[in-house]
Formats: structure tokens, C-alpha cells, sequence
């Protein structure tokens, strides 16, 4: 039997046929023929992507919704990545197989059985060879491409509604590849994209799954697209979606023959900055930087002796590889000056005379919040600072990465300002002598930048981020004036107790980050409120929960908002800081981030909210004393009223978007899952309800709460509760 282990094959694979002819009607677009690769132009436009209408019940769950997609330029590989053109590449590397195929013969033959450890590998070479920057493509760029671009037909498949003409799969590969482009394009010039092998993609997302008997764990996923050799004509239809466990994949030895990739190449250089000149006068320039996978953490350039070694020496934790997603953000294309500063606050964080072109620095993190509340007071905007995964990613360059070690360079003095030829610890103090920043920061962008256009990630000033892991620690990342080159590293990072970083204050600033604007993917109540003052809540009359009396009390009609959270915190830490303010809130080590939250809100209301007891929520998801005796809260119907594993496609939703309870609260059996308290306040780490990647067991009112701590996950959140 076939060994494709965890691969769920997410649209319907069904066998199907037609006839209109693929031959493009104008000339093909443009194709560069470079370092033995030719790459089509794709023009950049707007599409349907995923499942639309005409396919009726053919859709599987995660192929819908259908929606509206823009798309960029961009260069996609006329054919699969061959063996010829592996080999080319990958011959003189002694770890990696020159060719991994089970199916050989012909260089012409697509490359397959490659994890996607080996295509970054392979990738990552052909750069360092050709100075280019070839990628993977988006999943929204392959189906772009894959449907036709904007000379598209409307095929099924790509390139025909008969699959025998444009495909290799199942009941016509003879069981085995075939030389790539033998079969007929489609309409921009593109070969074996409906069948041959299937593609990997630079996309990933979360499953939720049981490992070794042991509860819930997330296990980081990726999307692959096209069909192949082994599949059903059905899966060669051009809004299919595969997504494969990353367990499956961590080596070549799987067996996984039908899976291959082609490359991908931006058609030019993006704007380095976004417009970000305002109303009130307040320059930001902010580099748009697209969402990708990346490997976070120690990869091989940043040295495992400093990742490891050091790190056990100071016992501060490591710095492990480890593979994760990051959407589509803004960051600052320098760290912040004196001169915005002074722009925002109207005065300079200090009685010295300041360089208005150097990086700000020695300010307290309540004069950060203070400065970006300010900041977006005046401009209407949501600046805020970037997570740790966002950092990294941009520092590594994105999806344009070349795979330094410092960010932009091999050579940390093209990029950074920094103090490093010899160092000692004295205490807990570092000593450093050399280097080339003279004991001193300097005007931002003076170095090189970086591959997305960011200036001094490596080294000026370290930069403040949100720490995604821990309320109670302040995390910084990349080197500073003072420091060792060794510290300048994109994977390095120091984590303070909020007693111990101010020590350090004198060489750590920021930079700015923002969300892209996104639209909604559908619409909550008009009540769903981010105004502290206009809190949704319904009275839950007293009754009996088996043979428990509970009182009455009042509960949040939703579960508490994006936009309610970043109300009261001025922040978003949701693992998706996405598309609006109705969206609920997601986050990790909930404990110590909500007991804040409920803190803040509560002097700003003047009210006393607290989280719910266990037995007052699953009373109140049960309907209280108006009960029904459902199964999940509201319904029997579990996708009437919650959103969990088969119908959220593993997406974050709008809250208030199911079917309300008897008391007409929404989503308590599935969105995502709830912090409750112990009955004397104290918070007691037990969760209740369902998710978005929970099955619809875990949505019962009956299945029993679990502490977060049992699972490996962000996406919990919670809802108010108020005594009357």
C-alpha cells in the first residue's frame, strides 16, 4: 500500500471530463530562460479562489468559502522541478541525495520523494549559485496560476475540462511519472499542474491531533496543490487542497513518490515602504512583508555552538529550530528615532541634546506603550510591536531570505553596528572590546539593508517585541552598539524579568509593526462592541447544575474580542491578528494575560468582571433554567451553533456568526475554547468548550475541561462574567 502518511486530500477527488479546447487564443506571456530554468510570467490580478458556486456539492469543507483573491506579478516554473535540474544543483552536496527519486530514468523526469526540508535545502543552494532569489510559490499564487492568470478560461482542470489532456493521474500514468511538459499547457504557457506529481507550496497551517494517547496537540502543517500519478482525475481540479503533517515529512524515507515542487520568482522588487505620511504630519515608513513559513530558531548558519552551548552557560533557555507560520504584516523599515519620537510625545525621552536620525533608546516600556497610544491616537492607525515570529521572519528577509546569519549578510559589519572582537563576563555583566560601533548608536539606515529593505535588525540598538510566551518577561531581540557579533545573529534573543531589563535599558529601543488591513470574512451582531463601556452581557437567572446550586450572574453574551482586548491592552496578541475587531481573541499562557486584562478593564469601567466558574459556564451553556437538553449549547445541530474542525476549514471566525442558546449566548460550543475560574476566584487553568480545530466531541456541554497545560496550543480565549 501506498505510504502517504497524514496526507488528507481536502477537496473531492471525483473523476470528471469535458472538452473545450486549452490552446491559448493570444500569445503566451513572457518567459526569462536563466540558470536553466524557465519561468513564465504570471501578470498580477484579482480571482475567485477555492470552490465557487458551479461546482455545487463537488466542494469539500475547506475548499469553501469561495473568495475574492489579488494576486501579484510574479514568475512560476513552466514545468516541475526535473532530476536533471536537481542534480545540476545538488551533486556536489554530500548530505542530500543528488537524487531522490524513486522513479529515474530520465532527467526529465519531475523530482519527487523530497521532504520539504530538502526543496528549502535545494532552494537556499540555487540562490547562493545564481544571486537570485527563487522561492516556492503562495498557495494563492499556484492556483492563481494553476486556473490561468488573467488569460483564464474557467477550465475544471489546468488548461482543459479533460483531464486526459493536460494531466498524468491515476487511469492513465501506467502507475509512474512522466518526463514533465508532454502533455498540453495550460492557457499561460504551464505544464502538469492538474497532474504528475503534486507541488509543495509556502503554506502552512495548524491541525489539532492525538499524539501517543496524550490529549490535543498542534502540529504545524503545509499545503500541497495539484495532482498526481497516484490520484483520481478529481484531485487534479485546480482548487484541490492537500495539507500534510510535518511529523510525516521529517525525512526523505517516507515513500512519498508523488509529491514535487516548481519554483517561484517575484517579477520585481515590491515598494520598500509603505505611504504612511498622514493627516497630522507623522512620517512612518513600514515595509510590507508577505506571510510565509519559516525555520525559526538555531538553523545551521547561526552556529550551534553560540544556539546551544552559550545559552546552557547562562541557562537562559535555547534557541531551537523549529518550523512556523507567520501572516502578512508592516514592520518599521528603521527602528524609531528621536525625531518621531519627539514628533509623537512633543518632547525627547531626555535633557541631552539627541541625534533626531539615531534610534531611540533608554526608555521605559510604559513609555513605549505610552508613545504607540499616542501614535495611533493621531494618525487613526493600529501600530503596535511585532511578535518574536514576525521579527525573525523579517530579519531573516521573508520569503526572500538568502539564509545569512546576520540579517542582510555573512559579514556583520556590511549590516551592523556593533562591539566584538573579545569579550569576557564579569558577573553578569559582558565586557567587549572592538568591533566597529565605538561605544556609541548611530543614524538609522547608515548600514546595508537587509533582503526586504530593513536597516539595522542585527545591530544598533536590540528591539522591544511582544512576547508571545510569557506576561511576566520582557523579550528583545538582535544585537546593539554594545554587544558581540555573536548576539547580532537573527536567531539570538534576551528575555529580563521587568526588575532585570532595566539594567540594560541604556542599548534597547524598538521598532514599530502593524497588521495589513484585511475584510471580514463574514459579519457579528451589531451588539459585538470594542467599547469597554458597551460590553455585551446576559442575565443568567439561579438554578441547579447536578444538584449544585448556582446563582445568578451575568455572562458575555460573545466571547471577548480582538477588538475589546486591544481596547483595553492597546495590543493584539492573537496568534491570527487578523481581518477585524470581531474576531475573538487567541492566546497563549492565557493566565497571566488575562488576570491584566480583567485588571485594566475593570479600573476602567469601574465594574468588578471576573471570569466565569466552571459550573456557572457549563450552566449557562446548557441554557440555564431554560434549558432544551441539547447536546451542544443551542442545538443538536452542531453546525448550527459552533465552529470547530469539519466546518471552520481550521479558520478563525467572526464571533456571533452561529445560532445563539436558550439564553442567547453564542459560540460556547465551539469558536474557541474558554478559561473558566475555581469557585474562589483564584484561576484554575480549566477550559471549557470546543474550537476551530476540535472534533465534535470536544464541543459537547458535557465533555469535561482540561488545563491548557495538557496541550500544545494558542488558541484558547474566554468570556466576561459580572455579579449582578
Amino acid at each position: 500500500m501506498r505510504n502517504l502518511a497524514l496526507v488528507w486530500v481536502l477537496a473531492a477527488c471525483l473523476l470528471g471530463c469535458g472538452g473545450k479546447d486549452s490552446t491559448p487564443a493570444d500569445a503566451l506571456p513572457p518567459v526569462i530562460s536563466e540558470d536553466g530554468f524557465d519561468m513564465v510570467l504570471v501578470e498580477g490580478g484579482t480571482f475567485t479562489m477555492g470552490c465557487t458556486a458551479k461546482d455545487g456539492d463537488v466542494c469539500a469543507p475547506c475548499d469553501k468559502p469561495a473568495r475574492s483573491v489579488a494576486a501579484g506579478s510574479f514568475y512560476m516554473g513552466k514545468t516541475e522541478v526535473t532530476q536533471g535540474q536537481w542534480k545540476a544543483v545538488m551533486d556536489t552536496n554530500t548530505v542530500w541525495d543528488a537524487n531522490p527519486s524513486h522513479f529515474t530514468g530520465s532527467d526529465d523526469l519531475p523530482v519527487e520523494n523530497v521532504s520539504l526540508d530538502d526543496v528549502r535545502v535545494f532552494i537556499r543552494r540555487l540562490n547562493r549559485m545564481t544571486g537570485k532569489m527563487y522561492r516556492l510559490p503562495t498557495e494563492k499564487e499556484w492556483e492563481y496560476a494553476a486556473r490561468g492568470g488573467k488569460r483564464s478560461n474557467g477550465y475544471k482542470y489546468s488548461g482543459s475540462d479533460d483531464i486526459d489532456s493536460v494531466a498524468w493521474y491515476y487511469m492513465n500514468s501506467g502507475g509512474k511519472t512522466h518526463p514533465v511538459g508532454t502533455k498540453q499547457p495550460n492557457e499561460l504557457g504551464l505544464y502538469d499542474m492538474s497532474g504528475n506529481v503534486m507541488e509543495w507550496t509556502n503554506e502552512a497551517t495548524y491541525l489539532i491531533r492525538s499524539i501517543g494517547g496524550y490529549g490535543r496537540n498542534q502540529i504545524l502543517a503545509y499545503v500541497i496543490r495539484g495532482g498526481s500519478w497516484y490520484l483520481p482525475s478529481g484531485c487534479g481540479i485546480v482548487y484541490n487542497r492537500s495539507i500534510v503533517d510535518e511529523i510525516a515529512w521529517s525525512g526523505q524515507d517516507n515513500g512519498n513518490r508523488d509529491v514535487g515542487f516548481r519554483l517561484a520568482l517575484s517579477a520585481n522588487e515590491p515598494e520598500s515602504a509603505a505611504a504612511a505620511t498622514d493627516s497630522a504630519g507623522i512620517n512612518t515608513d513600514m515595509v510590507f512583508v508577505e506571510g510565509g513559513v519559516f525555520m525559526m530558531g538555531c538553523t545551521p548558519e547561526q552556529d550551534v555552538y553560540f544556539c546551544n552551548d552559550m545559552w546552557r552557560y547562562q541557562n537562559r533557555g535555547g534557541e531551537s529550530e523549529r518550523s512556523v507560520i507567520v501572516d502578512d504584516f508592516l514592520i518599521g523599515k528603521t527602528e524609531v528615532t528621536y525625531g518621531l519620537w519627539n514628533t509623537v510625545m512633543g518632547k525627547k525621552p531626555s535633557l541631552f541634546k539627541r541625534n533626531d536620525s539615531k534610534p531611540v533608546k533608554d526608555v521605559d516600556i510604559s513609555d513605549i506603550q505610552e508613545f504607540i497610544l499616542k501614535l495611533n491616537e493621531k494618525t487613526g492607525k493600529v501600530y503596535r510591536l511585532p511578535t518574536e515570529r514576525e521579527w525573525e521572519y523579517a530579519a531573516r528577509g521573508g520569503n526572500k531570505s538568502n539564509g545569512y546569519r546576520y540579517s542582510g549578510s555573512d559579514n556583520i559589519g556590511d549590516v551592523a553596528w556593533y562591539r566584538a572582537d573579545s569579550c569576557a563576563y564579569y558577573w553578569k555583566f559582558l565586557r567587549c572590546y572592538g568591533g566597529n560601533s565605538g561605544d556609541k548608536t548611530h543614524p538609522v539606515g547608515a548600514k546595508r539593508p537587509n533582503e526586504l529593505g530593513l536597516y539595522d535588525m542585527s545591530g544598533n540598538v536590540m528591539e522591544l517585541i511582544i512576547n508571545e510566551d510569557f506576561a511576566t518577561d520582557t523579550l528583545f531581540r538582535g544585537g546593539n552598539y554594545y554587544c558581540p557579533e555573536w548576539y547580532c545573529r537573527v536567531s539570538y534573543y534576551e528575555t529580563y524579568l521587568e526588575d532585570e531589563w532595566k539594567l540594560f535599558r541604556p542599548y534597547m529601543g524598538f521598532r514599530l509593526a502593524m497588521s495589513p488591513d484585511k475584510p471580514a470574512r463574514s459579519s457579528s451582531p451589531p451588539d459585538v462592541s470594542s467599547n469597554p463601556d458597551s460590553i455585551a452581557m446576559v442575565f443568567v437567572e439561579g438554578g441547579t447544575l447536578r444538584k449544585t446550586a448556582v446563582a445568578g450572574f451575568y455572562l458575555g453574551k460573545y466571547e471577548v474580542t480582538q477588538g475589546l482586548w486591544k481596547s483595553v491592552m492597546r495590543y493584539n496578541l492573537s496568534e491570527t491578528d487578523c481581518c477585524d475587531d470581531n474576531f475573538p481573541v487567541e492566546i497563549a499562557n492565557a493566565d497571566d494575560f488575562i488576570k491584566r486584562f480583567i485588571k485594566e478593564l475593570n479600573e476602567k469601567t469601574g465594574k468588578k468582571y471576573r471570569l466565569p466558574t466552571e459550573a456557572e459556564w457549563e450552566y449557562a451553556a446548557s441554557g440555564g433554567n431554560k434549558s432544551k437538553g441539547y447536546k451542544y449549547s443551542g442545538s443538536n445541530n452542531i453546525d448550527e451553533v459552533a465552529w470547530y474542525r469539519e466546518n471552520s476549514c481550521t479558520e478563525i471566525h467572526p464571533v456571533g456568526t452561529k445560532l445563539a442558546n436558550e439564553l442567547g449566548l453564542h459560540d460556547m460550543s465551539g469558536s474557541v475554547s474558554e478559561l473558566t475560574s475555581a469557585v474562589n476566584g483564584y484561576y484554575n487553568d480549566r477550559k471549557r468548550g470546543g474550537g476551530r480545530f476540535d472534533r465534535a466531541e470536544y464541543c459537547l456541554i458535557s465533555f469535561p475541561g482540561h488545563g491548557w497545560r495538557e496541550y500544545i496550543t494558542n488558541y484558547y480565549g474566554f468570556r466576561l462574567a459580572l455579579d449582578p
